[in-house]
């Protein structure tokens, strides 16, 4: 999916105050749970880009460190947090600037099935990643491999932060590069394919997708005292949409199975957040 890289909370930083002895450990989750409808599409269509809406469980935050947290100088460690942002999941490793250098998979839900072609199946991305929780902004980067395909994936975003009017406002933007390999599993028709199939022959390249996209969140209020969960310091309930727009470039766009330049994808996500 690649739909979010953002949540109602930042995950803790390494310059947060060491957990207190007692805590509950690497089982504490810092950040959103909730249940969203994603509206997804895939480049890949007999007629154009096919719309699917999917109501998944959202998960961004992380875990404490699955061993006690080091602390050096009042400095927390979270190396071996694991960690969960929307399609991407992993573990935190070595302290690396403002972050860790992370293992992590993504689900992808990029296959699919045409008629007189060989079904693809969706892509198994695994890898080694950052999230640099910056000043700035966040800065989020993948190396993948796919065994599926044989082929490879980077993915790289940025996520500023703003608020309006109790309202959270995310633009993201990023690109995300896909190896030929990679790109003709999923777009590729191979000439025993042409022979049975509408389409001709075509062997794609490399491909470069820049993304653009915004998420807002809203606060809403709940009252779930009654069974005991409570909000410390923001809102515990929110509301999550989010818009994101990729745009093919030439070794996509040339492909006989993709009628569209552009792809739009989005999400609406019922959140609660947990410190």
């Amino acid at each position: 999916m690649g739909l979010s890289c953002v949540g109602a909370q930042a995950e803790p930083q390494a310059n947060a105050p060491p957990a207190e002895a007692g805590s509950s450990g690497w089982m504490h989750w810092h950040g959103d749970v909730g249940l969203a409808d994603y509206s997804t599409a895939n480049w890949a269509n007999a007629s154009g880009p096919a719309r699917k809406s999917t109501v998944l469980p959202y998960l961004f935050g992380q875990t404490d460190a699955l061993l006690p947290s080091a602390s050096v100088q009042g400095a927390r460690d979270f190396s071996g947090a694991l960690f969960a942002r929307v399609d991407t999941f992993g573990i935190k490793t070595l302290p690396i600037g403002w972050g860790h250098l992370e293992l992590a998979g993504r689900l992808s839900f990029e296959g699919q099935t045409l008629p007189g072609l060989v079904p693809r199946r969706n892509p198994l991305p695994l890898g080694v990643g950052t999230f640099q929780e910056t000043p700035v902004g966040g800065f989020f980067f993948n190396a993948f491999h796919d065994p599926v395909s044989g082929g490879q994936l980077l993915d790289f975003n940025y996520a500023a932060e703003f608020s309006w009017h109790g309202v959270d406002i995310y633009p993201q933007l990023g690109a995300q590069w896909r190896s030929a390999r990679y790109v003709n599993h999923l777009l590729g028709v191979s000439a025993p394919e042409a022979l049975r199939s509408p389409w001709p022959a075509d062997s794609p390249d490399a491909a470069t997708t820049p993304v653009l996209a915004l998420a807002l969140q809203m606060p809403l209020s709940v009252p779930m005292a009654p069974l005991g969960w409570t909000a410390q310091g923001h809102p515990a309930w929110s509301l999550l949409m989010e818009w994101r727009r990729k745009w093919a470039d030439a070794a996509i766009a040339q492909s006989p199975l993709v009628h569209s330049r552009v792809l739009d994808d989005g999400l609406l996500a019922l959140l609660y957040s947990f410190d």
